[in-house]
């Protein structure tokens, strides 16, 4: 925790220096054992935050659970959010096999700072594959691809929790997908919690060197449905727009629980993201969730701006990257009453690759 009296903190994040000379990138840390080709990564990550309101919160925020009344501001910093992955492949004959692994420091509820990201298995033959185990959920969107360890449409934030108004959670599920060069299609029966049983999902997505479209239909038990479209659209070379749209019936919490569970409402997602230079991008979003009636929230928004400059390394071996995010959200619960809450984050992190 930072301790200081100031009204207002200003967070600047300092670039690191660019490295002149341009040199072939070493090869990625991995090895053999037998047939397993074994691959670890990930990343060290510190965020420096200053909130215009407390909460119990962690740099990971609880973004349906802004305080209702105003309070003195809070400083804090974490080195949380670092993670690290491991994934082996295999290959056999016109089959290949792949495990996957990862987690993190951050535990939203502030009691076990180890928290299991994802960790999952897959099959694939001809195009088709069959993943189970704790991954992404189908609900949220891809920038390309159909993956669940790359290729995420997760928002450029520096944010843990990402952004209100895109949808889908990490969920322990039994996926079959089938992708091509330019379409894929996937199944996925999900799995929410002992208690509320679980939701079958069907994707399709569309993509070329420069589009991503993508089309999901949830239906479940308790009369469960929910509809979502989730695209990257280039506007020039160096601009592209991200958005994802949701409606759903007794389905609204898969909007990152927002709202109650079985209420429902829906969702959105509009941003701007834009490459300045080969290092340097900028990003805007704005975000909306509404639920229907309830002991909860009615409706809760955010907008954000923020930049990143991503450095490489000394001889290549992964990168720097220094970032800067400025929120204003605000949240109406059915009972009555608004809470607003500003914030800005710091991001200084090293990429191993």
């Amino acid at each position: 925790m930072i301790a200081t009296r100031s009204k207002y903190f200003i967070l600047v994040a300092i670039p690191l220096a660019a490295i002149a000379q341009e040199q072939k990138p070493p090869d990625p840390i991995q090895w053999q054992a037998g047939p397993v080709n074994i691959r670890p990564t990930g990343f060290l990550d510190w965020i420096g935050e200053w909130r215009s309101a407390p909460t119990s919160d962690s740099v990971w925020t609880h973004f349906a659970r802004i305080p209702l009344t105003d309070g003195p501001d809070e400083y804090l910093g974490s080195p949380g959010h670092s993670r690290a992955m491991v994934k082996g492949t295999m290959n056999e004959g016109g089959w290949s096999a792949a495990g996957y692994y990862e987690f993190d420091f951050i535990d939203p509820n502030r009691k076990d700072p180890y928290r299991l990201r994802q960790v999952w298995g897959e099959v694939e033959h001809d195009g088709w594959r069959v993943l189970g185990g704790k991954a992404w959920s189908l609900l949220r969107p891809n920038r390309h691809g159909m993956a669940s360890d790359t290729g995420m449409m997760n928002t450029d934030v520096i944010e843990p929790a990402y952004h209100v108004g895109l949808v889908g959670n990490r969920r322990q599920q039994l996926r079959l997908t089938k992708q091509r060069d330019h379409w894929g299609t996937a199944f996925a029966f999900e799995r929410r919690s002992e208690s509320t049983g679980g939701d079958f999902l069907w994707k399709v997505m569309h993509e070329n060197h420069a589009v991503h479209l993508e089309a999901i239909a949830l239906a479940g038990g308790a009369a469960r449905r929910a509809f979502s479209i989730a695209g990257v659209v280039p506007i020039t070379s160096k601009v592209r727009f991200v958005t994802q749209e949701f409606i759903a019936h007794n389905a609204a919490a898969e909007a990152l629980t927002l709202v109650p569970v079985r209420a429902s409402g829906g969702s959105f997602i509009q941003g701007i993201e834009a490459n300045v230079t080969k290092r340097i991008e900028v990003y805007s979003y704005g975000g909306l969730v509404y639920g229907s009636r309830s002991n909860g929230n009615r409706i809760c928004r955010e907008w954000t701006i923020g930049a990143s400059r991503k450095t490489p390394a000394p001889g290549n071996y992964g990168s720097f990257v220094t970032g800067f995010q400025y929120s204003q959200m605000d949240r109406e619960p059915w009972r009555g009453g608004r809470g607003a809450m500003n914030y800005m984050q710091v991001q200084f992190r090293y990429n191993l690759w």
